[in-house]
C-alpha cells in the first residue's frame, strides 16, 4: 500500500485469518533499470526497503502471520550467498539479530502480524508450483504495476511462537549550549545505534551511523570553540533506537527536555553522510531533504556552499511533509522544519561490511562544514520565529 503511487494491494481483499506471503523491499529493488525503481526518489529507497510501513499497513486486518520472501540479490542483505536454505528471524532484511523488537514503553502493543523472513528457495518449497514468484516480482517492476494479489490454494502454514516481553532502559545522549533565548531551540541529531551482532559477526555501521554521530559531535565542538553564545539554545543529540523504529527521536519529541516541543524551531539530521553511490564515479553527490514550505533552507545551503567554496554536489529535494526511515520524521510530524542530509545508499548498507575503510572523508567533512554554517545562521536569526 503506497499513497504516493496510488497503490493498494489490499483493496477488496479479505485477509482475516490468513497468512500473507509477500516480497520484501519495494518493486524493482533488485533491478535499478526497472521502471518502478526509477520512479522512486533516491532519498526514499532506504525507508521503502524496510518492512515498517508494510507491517503498519497490515495492522487491523486480522492477519495471522506474514511470510516475507527476501531475494538473494537484496542490497540490504549480507546473507544473500549463504541464505538459500535459511528461514530468518523477523526483521527488515535477511539479518538475524541477537536483539528483539522494541517499542516505547508508553505505546500500546502493535497488532501488526508476526513476520518471518525466508529465502526464495524456502518459499518455493513451501508454496510449490502454486505461484510463480519470479513472474509476480517482474509484474511489480513495470510502471503500470501489473501485480495483483492471488489466493494460494491448497497450501497451509503453521507457526509455533513464544513471546517474552520485558522492559529495558536505553538512552539518548543530549548536550546543550544555552543561548540568549532559552525558549527557542535548534537541534542537530543523528542516531548512534546500529544493527548489533549476529552469528559471531559485528555490524559496526561506520556509515550508518557512526558518520552522522561524528558529524553531530564535530559541530558541537565547533560551536564551543567559537566562544560565542548563540541567540538560540542549541541541542546536540545522539539518538538511540533508530534501527528499532526511530524510538529515541520520537521519545524526545514526546518528552522534550525543554518542556514543550513548540520551542524547537529547526532540526538538522545526519544519517549516513560518508559514502558514495555505486554510480557516483565523481564521489561528490549528496542528498539534502527539506520542507517545501521553507525554501529558505535551500537558499541558505546554496549560499553557504558558494560563499565558503564547498565542493560536493548537493541535490535538494523539497517535500511537503518529509518523513522516512530516519529521525527527522518525528520532528517533521510535529511541524518543525528540517534538513536531512544523506550521502548515498550503497551495497554495504545494513551489512557487516559497512566499515571505516570505505568512508569518503572529503565528502563527510564537506557535509559537516555545511551543517555548521547553516546551523550557525539559523541559531542566530529569526528563522521560523
Amino acid at each position: 500500500e503506497n499513497k504516493d503511487f496510488g497503490l493498494n494491494d489490499f483493496a477488496g481483499v479479505d485477509l482475516k485469518g490468513k497468512v500473507v506471503v509477500r516480497l520484501s523491499g519495494y518493486p524493482g529493488i533488485n533491478d535499478p533499470e526497472s521502471e518502478m525503481y526509477k520512479k522512486i526518489n533516491a532519498d526514499r529507497r532506504a525507508a521503502m526497503q524496510l518492512s515498517r510501513g508494510k507491517n503498519d499497513a497490515l495492522s487491523g486486518k486480522g492477519i495471522l502471520a506474514v511470510i516475507d520472501i527476501t531475494p538473494s540479490g537484496d542490497v540490504t542483505s549480507s546473507w544473500g550467498e549463504y541464505m538459500d536454505d535459511m528461514v530468518m528471524a523477523p526483521n527488515e532484511a535477511a539479518w538475524r539479530s541477537d536483539f528483539a523488537r522494541m517499542r516505547l514503553d508508553d505505546k500500546t502493543v502493535s497488532d501488526a502480524p508476526v513476520t518471518i523472513t525466508v529465502s526464495p528457495k524456502v518459499a518455493a518449497a513451501l508454496i510449490g508450483n502454486a505461484v510463480n514468484i519470479e513472474k509476480y516480482e517482474k509484474d511489480a517492476m513495470v510502471a503500470s504495476y501489473k501485480f495483483k494479489p492471488v489466493a494460494i490454494a491448497g497450501v497451509s502454514a503453521g507457526l509455533d511462537i513464544t513471546v517474552i516481553s520485558r522492559r529495558v532502559r536505553v538512552r539518548n545522549v543530549v548536550a546543550m549550549i544555552e543561548g540568549n533565548n532559552p525558549d527557542e531551540i535548534v537541534v542537530v541529531g543523528g542516531h548512534m545505534d546500529h544493527m548489533g551482532m549476529s552469528g559471531g559477526r559485528i555490524w559496526n555501521g561506520a556509515d550508518d551511523n557512526a558518520s552522522g554521530t561524528v558529524g553531530v559531535m564535530t559541530i558541537a565542538r565547533a560551536f564551543a570553540a567559537t566562544g560565542v553564545k548563540p541567540e538560540r539554545t542549541i541541542m546536540f543529540c545522539a539518538w538511540t533506537g533508530e534501527e528499532k523504529g526511530l524510538l529515541g527521536s520520537e521519545y524526545f519529541t514526546i518528552n522534550p527536555p525543554a518542556g514543550s516541543i513548540d520551542k524547537v524551531k529547526f532540526y538538522l539530521n545526519y544519517d549516513m553522510i560518508s559514502r558514495d553511490a555505486q554510480n557516483d564515479t565523481a564521489k561528490v553527490n549528496v542528498t539534502v531533504t527539506y520542507n517545501k514550505d521553507y525554501p529558505y533552507l535551500e537558499e541558505l545551503s546554496k549560499k553557504n556552499v558558494e560563499k565558503y567554496g564547498l565542493t560536493m554536489n548537493y541535490n535538494y529535494r523539497a517535500q511537503e511533509n518529509p518523513t522516512g526511515g530516519s529521525d527527522y520524521t518525528a520532528f517533521s510530524d510535529n511541524k518543525i522544519p528540517i534538513i536531512a542530509v544523506m550521502a548515498a545508499m550503497h551495497p554495504e548498507y545494513h551489512t557487516p561490511e559497512d566499515q571505516i575503510e570505505l568512508v569518503n572523508w572529503d565528502k563527510m567533512i564537506d557535509i559537516i562544514k555545511l551543517g555548521f554554517l547553516n546551523l550557525w545562521e539559523i541559531a542566530n536569526s529569526d528563522f521560523n520565529k
